[in-house]
């Protein structure tokens, strides 16, 4: 089996995308291993979540993207 590494790089530009997405909102990003994982506030529309998860999967497809609220 393959590892995969997240480079800085692409964390930066994961974060960008989310900021784009979503101006305004405070966002908290960690990552283990493959799977990303995004801390939102409870008070985001859902479909908004889903169309940013949408738009990471296309443009990351090796990781898995998990979504909190806090």
């Amino acid at each position: 089996m393959k590892k995969i590494y997240l480079r800085q790089n692409e964390l930066l530009e994961i974060a960008k995308i989310i900021k784009d997405h979503l101006p305004g909102i405070k966002v908290f990003i960690h990552r283990h291993e493959r799977n990303i994982v995004l801390d939102l506030p409870r008070n985001i529309d859902r479909l908004k979540i889903e169309e940013l998860k949408t738009k990471l999967k296309i443009k990351y497809s090796n990781y898995q993207f998990s979504v909190f609220y806090f």
